[in-house]
């Protein structure tokens, strides 16, 4: 609105309409993933904070193909049965699986471009976490009310601790510092 209300002469309401009418105009923005107060987007902390700790391109790489070895082998030997499947809406098709496994070599890794700083990040689609990384749930309960209902408790939350960081500089940090407490 504040732009049609600064559009006073005719080219300008023109040009403001031929705005308007392009179909990009209408194509909603998708949401920025990144850190409110900085602006920055994760990827581009870890390219960072990559460089600043002297993490290679390769040593990024071979912790991925790590990873997701680990990952498939587990879920091979049945320790990620505990995911639930999810239906996907408007269709038959369950997730049942952890969907984001990626197998992969140093060859393959290798030929992908940076994903974040262009032309020389470090972080690929390959070394990165994908975006829904982390997806999870948690029931907390007391023991007793537990024991009501029939459950068995997997874990006691024995302490909890709450750090800060400064966003820019250590953003992505947080849960390094917080180890040591």
């Amino acid at each position: 609105m504040f732009t049609c209300s600064q559009a006073k002469s005719w080219p300008q309401r023109l040009a403001l309409g031929s705005k308007l009418l392009s179909p990009a105009a209408w194509i909603p923005e998708l949401p920025a993933v990144a850190e409110f107060s900085t602006g920055e987007t994760m990827g581009h902390s870890a390219d960072r904070l990559a460089s600043a700790f002297c993490i290679s391109r390769e040593e990024q790489d071979t912790y991925g193909i790590r990873s997701h070895q680990l990952a498939r082998k587990a879920a091979n030997e049945g320790l990620l049965s505990d995911v639930i499947p999810v239906k996907v809406p408007g269709s038959t098709t369950y997730i049942d699986q952890d969907n984001g496994i990626r197998p992969s070599t140093p060859e393959v890794m290798a030929k992908l471009k940076p994903a974040f700083v262009k032309p020389h990040g470090t972080i690929t689609a390959g070394n990165a976490s994908f975006l829904t990384d982390g997806a999870s749930a948690c029931l907390l309960a007391s023991a007793e009310r537990a024991k009501s209902l029939g459950w068995i408790p997997k874990c006691h939350l024995r302490d909890f601790v709450y750090v800060s960081q400064d966003p820019k500089d250590e953003m992505l940090l947080g849960p390094a510092y917080s180890i040591a407490r």
